[in-house]
C-alpha cells in the first residue's frame, strides 16, 4: 500500500523525463515525487477501496445459511451479481489507470487524480483496455518462459552436493524476484507512453505546455511529440 504506488510514481517521473530528452537518476526521480508521496499513497488506497467494493458479493455469499430453503436461488443470484461486479471492477481498473500520472505530471489532488484519469480515458476505454490486455499477455508470456528457465535451472542444481530443499527454494525465490524486477517496469513504462498518447490525441496543445513546464530544454517538446 505504500511502496508500490511510490515506485510506480518514480517510474512515471523517470520515463517522462527521458521522453523529454533528459535521463534522471533513480535518486532524482525519488526526490521529485517525495513531496507528492502522501497524495499518491492516499489516492492509491482510495482506488483499492473502490475496487474492493466489487468483492462484497463474494464475501456476502458466505453469510447465507446453507440450510436456507431457497439457497440454490440465492447462490445463482450471487453468481450473477458477482459476474456483474467483476465487469464493473475491470471497468474502473482501466478508468483509474492513470492516477499516479495525474499526480506526478499534472499535480492533481487525491480526488482530482481519479477524476483526471476517468476523464482522460473517456471515449478511449476499449482501446486502452485492449492495449492493457495485450501488454499483460506479452509480459505474461515472457515471465512464463523465464519461469520455465528457472525450473530447468532448479532441476539441474538439485543433484549438486549440499543442495538442500530449502536452499533450492531460496534460489528459486531469488530468481523469481529478479524476473519480476526486470519485467514489471516494462508494464509501467508502457502505461506512461499510453498516457502521453492519449494526451496528444485529446489535448495536444496542453501537452506542449506541459512539456515546456517540465524543463527548459529546447528540444523537450519535439522529443515528446515524436512518441
Amino acid at each position: 500500500f505504500f511502496l508500490v504506488p511510490i515506485a510506480q510514481a518514480a517510474i512515471v517521473h523517470a520515463v517522462s523525463e527521458t521522453l523529454l530528452g533528459r535521463v534522471p537518476s533513480m535518486i532524482e526521480s525519488i526526490k521529485a515525487i517525495l513531496p507528492k508521496s502522501g497524495r499518491i499513497v492516499l489516492a492509491y488506497l482510495l482506488f483499492v477501496l473502490i475496487i474492493m467494493f466489487f468483492y462484497v458479493p463474494f464475501f456476502l455469499i458466505f453469510l447465507v445459511p446453507y440450510n436456507h430453503p431457497e439457497i440454490a436461488l440465492i447462490v445463482v443470484g450471487f453468481v450473477i451479481l458477482f459476474i456483474v461486479c467483476f465487469f464493473f471492477m475491470i471497468f474502473f481498473i482501466i478508468k483509474f489507470l492513470f492516477i499516479p500520472h495525474a499526480i506526478v505530471l499534472d499535480n492533481s489532488s487525491i480526488l482530482g487524480s481519479l477524476r483526471r484519469s476517468f476523464t482522460l480515458i473517456r471515449g478511449h476505454w476499449w482501446r486502452v483496455f485492449l492495449i492493457y490486455m495485450l501488454i499483460g499477455l506479452l509480459v505474461g508470456i515472457v515471465v512464463s518462459l523465464l519461469g520455465l528457465s528457472g525450473n530447468l535451472l532448479d532441476f539441474l542444481i538439485k543433484p549438486l552436493p549440499g543442495m538442500t530443499e530449502g536452499l533450492s527454494i531460496f534460489i528459486q525465490s531469488i530468481l523469481t524476484t529478479m524476473i519480476y524486477l526486470v519485467i514489471n517496469p516494462i508494464t509501467l513504462i508502457a502505461h506512461v507512453l499510453l498516457y502521453y498518447d492519449l494526451r496528444i490525441r485529446k489535448e495536444g496543445f496542453d501537452l506542449i505546455l506541459l512539456a515546456e513546464s517540465l524543463g527548459p530544454e529546447k528540444d523537450s517538446v519535439d522529443n515528446l511529440m515524436k512518441i
